[in-house]
């Protein structure tokens, strides 16, 4: 028997053979397309993480920057490396690599890091920011809440680093200014019968009412000057934190300090040069600190370069800073405040020691004055539980001192603090604190030279009675107490942030313009953002 195979049979074989090797290779290749679709989809995921990462790295950077200010940044994880300071951390996935330069406006430098799932991979990206310097809210007087004038209270201005509108550094009623500031973020800016000779500011849901505006218009109408209210405050306050965690002294107590004061015939002289052959009444030889608009030419000695913060639309010239120039664009808010603005270190003068000798060819005589002080201070960190000062109590401060009281401090009667000429004082107060009696004597008239900081259990503040207060205060959970009364002045000049503020009696405030540019704790923004 013979067996026929069909040709037409065979044909239609070799066709399905042909078509399911087609489907074959059409279902491998679309297998392919979606693999690699999905690899560049994960790809694409990791890439965009990586950004975010980095500028994870960008905000701890910030955070460390406002945190420490202008104090050795090689601490609280950051370490010293070739000329920068450096910190790497991991969270899951992602790390990042952080370095800030040590320039006085750093800029930053951030890695991310972010791990590709599928292979044994990271994915970077890097992200550079340039910051700038500017003060913490030093705008006059700030608040979070209400800020009450009761009597007839006053605030004005003046510029201490401006020989136009003061005197020796020191607020003058005859140059005076009306650039302070008196805003409040959440609530509300009363001035009663007071004035404010500046601006005033709220947030959206506050109001200002009373007196305001310039010198000259003021002096012949009342209410608020158009275009001397904006209702846009904005502003955070961050906490003060605790200077440290141990490792203080103890503020020495009952110290005899010893003072010899020299007084000359009519006929004394005083020279750069030594006299010779000496006088038979002797030579006293003059050290003392000299600042000048102008560098000392042919000064051999060692001297300091005096800088503030400033900003201009004009490129600074060459030798009238320091350090780097932060390019700033700004495109909203006032038209007058658009436009490229430099950041950077303007040189305000130079600090240096000179050395004079007196002599006189009659007599020389000399007072030595001895006092003992409840406590004295040096360049050194103090602490103590509280601080009382009360009847004829005086505390001197005669070097740089950092003061952190974690209890009250309470001063009364005719008490005192005194700051020498040169000193300065930083207090750190965690309870509340009442400054009466003759308060703060700030020799230098400078309001950089005392800083109150109120950590956040620092709910109150008052200043009253006979006391002077010539500084700063930045404690944004503090109640602020200004009180006078009588037909006397208590003036407080400086600047203030605080929680709320009350007035009263006949009481002025003086705002130091110079605080705008280089008062209180120093911050740190963003000026320019590029991934390289």
């Amino acid at each position: 028997m013979k067996i026929r195979i069909s040709k037409e049979h065979g044909s239609v074989l070799m066709l399905t053979l042909v078509t399911a090797g087609t489907l074959g290779i059409g279902l491998a290749s679309y297998l392919k397309l979606v693999q690699a679709q999905n690899r560049s989809v994960m790809s694409s995921q990791v890439w965009n993480s990586a950004i975010p990462a980095a500028e994870a790295g960008i905000e701890e950077a910030l955070t460390h920057l406002n945190i420490v200010g202008d104090d050795n940044r090689a601490q609280n994880g950051w370490t010293a490396d070739n000329g920068q300071f450096v910190l790497s951390r991991t969270i899951g996935d992602i790390r990042y690599a952080v370095a800030i330069s040590s320039s006085n406006q750093p800029s930053i430098t951030s890695t991310g890091f972010v791990k590709v799932a599928t292979e044994n991979r990271e994915i970077s990206r890097v992200v550079h920011v340039q910051t700038t310097r500017f003060s913490a809210g030093m705008r006059g007087m700030v608040a979070k809440g209400n800020i009450t004038m009761n009597g007839n209270c006053e605030a004005d201005s003046f510029d201490s680093e401006d020989p136009n509108h003061s005197t020796n550094g020191r607020y003058d009623s005859a140059k005076r200014k009306d650039g302070t500031f008196v805003g409040s973020v959440h609530a509300n800016v009363v001035t009663g019968g007071g004035k404010i000779y500046g601006t005033v500011g709220t947030g959206p849901t506050g109001s200002a009412s009373g007196n305001v505006g310039t010198l000259s218009w003021l002096s012949s109408n009342s209410g608020i000057q158009s275009g001397h209210y904006q209702n846009d405050l904005s502003m955070s306050f961050p906490d003060v934190p605790a200077p440290w965690s141990g490792g203080a002294y103890s503020p020495p107590q009952n110290v005899t300090v010893t003072t010899t004061n020299f007084t000359y015939a009519t006929t004394a002289t005083t020279s750069a040069t030594y006299p010779s052959p000496e006088p038979a009444s002797g030579v006293t030889t003059n050290v003392a600190p000299i600042t000048t608009t102008s560098y000392p030419i042919g000064f051999a000695g060692p001297v300091t370069t005096n800088t503030s913060a400033f900003s201009s639309q004009s490129y600074p010239t060459a030798g009238s800073y320091v350090g780097n120039v932060v390019t700033r664009i700004v495109t909203s808010g006032p038209r007058s405040g658009r436009g490229t603005w430099y950041d950077y270190q303007k040189i305000t003068g130079y600090t240096y020691t000179t050395t004079t000798y007196t002599y006189n060819t009659v007599t020389t005589n000399s007072t030595t004055t001895t006092e003992t002080y409840d406590y004295v201070l040096d360049s050194a960190n103090y602490e103590t539980t509280s601080l009382s000062l009360s009847g004829q109590s005086k505390m001197l401060i005669r070097g740089e001192a950092v003061l952190y009281v974690t209890g009250n401090v309470s001063m009364t009667g005719q008490s005192q603090i005194i700051i020498l000429p040169g000193a300065s004082l930083k207090i750190y107060v965690a309870g509340s604190a009442n400054l009466a009696g003759n308060g703060v004597m700030n020799l230098n008239a400078d309001a950089t030279k005392f800083s109150y900081f109120g950590l956040p259990s620092n709910t109150s503040i008052s200043i009253g009675g006979n006391a002077a207060f010539t500084g700063t205060i930045y404690a944004p959970n503090a109640h602020l107490h200004l009180h006078g009364g009588g037909n006397n002045v208590y003036d407080c000049v400086g600047a203030t942030v605080t929680s709320t503020v009350a007035m009263n009696g006949h009481f002025n405030f003086h705002y130091d313009e110079k605080l705008g540019r280089q008062g209180g704790p120093t911050r740190f923004r963003v000026a320019s953002w590029a991934e390289l």
